[in-house]
């Protein structure tokens, strides 16, 4: 999900930035599938005129995208934010790092 945010946002103009996510956070905040396709048609028929590619994106991923409605709401939040996951991976790299080089070596 992560990157279909950055995706859709790339070429974003920054004047219309802010409400370009806040329309786009309805989609992916939608406590249901049925209500994330009932923002994205809305996100759709705002945004389409400017900025199509970004709507094409959604709509070519929209099977993928949909598995993560699945969840609960929660456990989303985890999902399509990464800081967790990557600070989580930065420790264990940094624990696996310095057990594997010789004591000699450590800094």
């Amino acid at each position: 999900m992560v990157h279909q945010i950055r995706n859709a946002c790339i070429y974003v103009v920054w004047k219309d930035k802010k409400a370009f996510t806040k329309d786009m956070k309805r989609i992916y905040d939608a406590p249901t599938k049925q209500a994330a396709e009932a923002a994205l048609e809305d996100f759709a028929n705002k945004w389409n005129s400017k900025y199509s590619y970004a709507i094409k994106s959604w709509r070519d991923n929209w099977e993928d995208l949909t598995a993560f409605y699945k969840f609960p709401l929660e456990i989303r939040r985890i999902i399509y934010t990464t800081n967790f996951i990557e600070n989580l991976n930065g420790k264990i790299r940094k624990y696996t790092n310095n057990r594997l080089k010789p004591y000699w070596i450590r800094e």
